[in-house]
C-alpha cells in the first residue's frame, strides 16, 4: 500500500466533494494495438499479444499507476498565498501552513492581495496547477483503491456512469429516457476533462475504483 496523488480536473471536484464519483478513467499511453493484437488484462498487467506460428507471444505490457489497496489524495488546482523574494523566488505560505491555501473549485479568493498576519507583509494570491499540490495540503482522500479495470469511454454502463457521479435523483426531466440522460451526462463530463477529440478516438483507459471518500475538515 502506498499514498499516491491523483490529478482531478475542475469539473470532477464537486462530484468528489459530494462523494458521488467513485472511479477515475486515465488514458493508456501509448495505446495498445488492438487491431492486430490480442489485448488481455490479467493480474494487474495489460498485455499485447501477437500470434506467431499459431502461438500467442506477449509483446508490450502496461501497468496502471494506481494499484489495489493504494491510498489516494486528490491533487486539484489551488491558490497559494505568498510573495516574491528579491532574488525572484516564490515564497508561499502553503510551505508552512494550510492557512495560505484556497481551492479553485471553491471560487477565487476575495481580493488579489492579503496581509500576512505574522510579518505584516502584503501577500499575493498565486494560482497553482494541480500537479504542484502538496500531499499534506490535499483535502480529498480515497482511503483504499478497491479495483483497477480497463475500459473505453463509450462503453460505460448505467452503473458505471452513476459511479462517475451522475445523480439520478436530481432529475429535471423525469419523462426523458434514463439511458440517454446518463450517456449525455457522461459524454459532457468526459469532454470537459479530456476534450472532444479524445471522446471520438474512444481510447483504452485504466479505470481506478474506490468505495469511500474522505474530506479533510468535514464535520
Amino acid at each position: 500500500m502506498a499514498d499516491r496523488g491523483i490529478i482531478m480536473s475542475q469539473p470532477e471536484i464537486p462530484l468528489l466533494l459530494a462523494k458521488r464519483k467513485l472511479r477515475k478513467m486515465i488514458p493508456i499511453k501509448p495505446q495498445p494495438d488492438d487491431r492486430h493484437c490480442r489485448i488481455d488484462f490479467e493480474c494487474g498487467v495489460l498485455k499485447e499479444s501477437s500470434q506467431i506460428n499459431g502461438c500467442w507471444h506477449v509483446g508490450r505490457t502496461w501497468k496502471p499507476r494506481y494499484k489495489i489497496d493504494d491510498r489516494l489524495y486528490v491533487k486539484e488546482t489551488w491558490w497559494d498565498l505568498g510573495w516574491w523574494s528579491k532574488d525572484g523566488r516564490w515564497i508561499g505560505r502553503s510551505e508552512y501552513s494550510t492557512v495560505g491555501i484556497k481551492y479553485c473549485a471553491d471560487g477565487e479568493p476575495e481580493g488579489e492581495y492579503a496581509k500576512h498576519k505574522r510579518y505584516s507583509l502584503k501577500c499575493l494570491w498565486r494560482k497553482r496547477p494541480s500537479i504542484f499540490m502538496h500531499k499534506w495540503a490535499a483535502r480529498i482522500w480515497m482511503p483504499r483503491v478497491t479495483k483497477v479495470t480497463v475500459q473505453r469511454p463509450q462503453e460505460l454502463s448505467l452503473k458505471d456512469i452513476i459511479a462517475e457521479g451522475w445523480n439520478k435523483k436530481a432529475d429535471l426531466f423525469p419523462n426523458m429516457n434514463t439511458e440517454y440522460k446518463a450517456q449525455t451526462y457522461w459524454k459532457n463530463l468526459y469532454i470537459s476533462v479530456y476534450g472532444l477529440e479524445a471522446w471520438e478516438q474512444n481510447l483504452l483507459h485504466f479505470v481506478t475504483w474506490w468505495a469511500e471518500i474522505e474530506v479533510k475538515g468535514e464535520k
